[in-house]
């Protein structure tokens, strides 16, 4: 009997965790094995190797070009110089369009959960909106044209 108070208070717990209500468990575990190799936990970056994302991808996806902007960088990769929280980063992020839409979906809903966040609470990403935006084809070097002009249309902090 012990065994299953204690356990159902897991449970409990659980299903009433910030991640739960929010629903980033499989985002969370997604990030995890996919992108905090170079990312690292909690989406905070390795200065001047990786960008941080936590607080950041919140923000641009706060803009319907932003959304599409991230789902493109995932998709399609992103090499060249940026400049992330004042520093710049030469580097190269690979392509993963072999990721299925609703696993990327919930990784970019865990990574909107991050603190700070925008103003508001974002609008979350499912695998509808991911699958019609990873429809466009862009090669890495668009990408990085177009983070520039989203940087200075405020789009990209």
């Amino acid at each position: 009997m012990r065994d299953r108070v204690a356990g159902a208070l897991l449970l409990a717990g659980w299903l009433l965790s910030p991640a739960a209500l929010a629903g980033t468990g499989s985002g969370l575990s997604s990030y995890d094995a996919q992108c905090a190799v170079c990312h690292q936990r909690a989406a905070v970056g390795a200065p001047g190797q990786f960008p941080r994302l936590a607080g950041r991808v919140g923000a641009i996806a706060a803009k319907a070009e932003g959304r599409a902007y991230i789902v493109g960088v995932v998709r399609n990769g992103l090499s060249g110089s940026i400049k992330v929280d004042g520093a710049m980063i030469v580097g190269l992020m690979p392509p993963f369009p072999q990721l299925p839409a609703d696993a990327l979906a919930g990784i970019l809903n865990y990574l909107t959960s991050l603190k700070p966040h925008s103003a508001g609470k974002p609008h979350r990403f499912d695998g509808a909106e991911v699958t019609k935006l990873s429809a466009r084809v862009a090669s890495p070097q668009q990408l990085l044209a177009e983070r520039e002009s989203l940087a200075s249309a405020g789009v990209v902090p």
